[in-house]
């Protein structure tokens, strides 16, 4: 047994030495075959990492310039209309594959970010005289692409044009509409035989943010309510009229199309207290309508992973896990009806009032019902 076991010990190390001279051109058991394949070539090229863009994003770079206003230009009056360019070596069909979801986003005076839809009309009203600076980037995917970044432009706005130097040069601006809608702008205008009409309009309601509501992370979808008395004659006359918002009362409202489906943005945002007024445009003017303004409100954001949250509810609703944040000076009421909303039960008690119950003994734990002061918080209020 001893010489057999010695004997296979040589063949196994004459196989071994085999291997090792020559390259395997067959199996060495016939009962169970190997496919063996011609080895690749090495390559020093890294594969991306997994949150790179696309190659084709890679090789064909895009970039935003800004057309309108034009760089040192003076512009007469508050509303001001932005022009963008977009600057790649893409084609259309290459463009529209990856960045059909993405936004122009803009920045006046170093404020936040206002994002708009690719194919909105862009437009600021109620702008402050005086010098200004803009800039655009693209958003896509949750964040801002850097490498989109335009350079900063300067324009000044001066709203009684009369007023002014007399050797300023003026640019003048138009929204961009086609002919047929122009000429449908003129027909309203008050003629020798007819008399103007009169159109009233609503106060405008704002549903996203809501007052005294807390957000999680940085980023927040605009949206708000708009419910004529006659919606048939509004939707004819306000057809080119803007939605308008200010956020931390900046230099000018951040306006979009009245009729547009999808919700501008507002990104960026720091953790805390914030402030936001909406108000419809005049549609001939651009001007802010007053009448129709909704009030200033306050809102709070939490920031990402809710780090800014004085505390953080969890609650299954409908199969699924929502996390609740909620910031010092916010409101548990306002928070209860805000996730009942965004659930399709807006003041529906079934929902509202085990979610308020629930935040109320969470906050109650923390202490956050009376603050160390010795002061309520909006929180209780009710």
């Amino acid at each position: 047994m001893t010489a057999l076991c010695a004997l296979n010990f040589i063949f196994y190390l004459l196989s071994i030495l085999a291997v090792g001279e020559g390259a395997i051109n067959a199996p060495v058991s016939q009962e169970t075959p190997i496919r063996l394949a011609k080895p690749r070539p090495k390559t020093s090229e890294a594969p991306p990492p997994r949150d790179s863009p696309p190659r084709d994003q890679q090789r064909n770079p895009i970039r935003l310039g800004i057309k309108e206003p034009p760089n040192g230009s003076f512009i007469g009056g508050t509303t001001v209309y932005v022009k963008l360019d977009l600057i790649t070596h893409m084609s259309k069909d290459e463009f529209h594959t990856n960045y059909k979801d993405s936004k122009v986003c803009l920045s006046l005076d170093d404020s936040n970010y206002f994002c708009w839809p690719i194919s909105s009309t862009i437009m600021f009203s109620n702008t402050v005289d005086g010098s200004h600076t803009l800039q655009a980037k693209l958003y896509q995917n949750g964040q801002l692409l850097d490498k989109s970044t335009s350079e900063v432009i300067t324009f000044t706005t001066v709203s009684d044009p009369t007023m002014a130097d007399e050797d300023v040069e003026y640019h003048t601006q138009s929204p961009g509409w086609n002919t047929k809608l122009e000429d449908e702008i003129m027909d309203l205008d008050q003629t020798d035989d007819e008399e103007a009409t009169d159109v009233s309009f609503p106060q405008i309601q704002l549903l996203t943010p809501m007052s005294r509501v807390s957000y999680s992370g940085t980023d927040i979808s605009l949206d708000a309510l708009v419910e004529p008395v006659d919606p048939d004659v509004f939707n004819k006359f306000f057809g080119h009229a803007y939605t308008c918002f200010n956020i931390d009362m900046a230099t000018a409202h951040f306006c979009f199309p009245l009729f547009q489906e999808e919700n501008p943005m507002a990104v960026g945002l720091n953790i805390g207290f914030h402030t936001i007024e909406t108000s419809l445009s005049n549609p001939e003017t651009g001007e802010l309508l007053e009448a129709s303004s909704s009030g200033t409100m306050v809102f709070f954001m939490a920031g990402d992973d809710n780090m800014g949250a004085a505390f953080t509810a969890e609650m299954n609703l409908r199969g699924k896990l929502h996390r609740i944040p909620v910031v010092m000076g916010g409101c548990i009421s306002q928070q209860s009806k805000s996730l009942c909303r965004a659930i399709g039960l807006e003041n529906n008690d079934v929902c509202v009032a085990p979610v308020f119950e629930h935040l109320r003994m969470i906050a109650s734990q923390v202490g956050f019902l009376t603050g160390s002061s010795g002061t309520t918080s909006y929180a209780n209020e009710e």
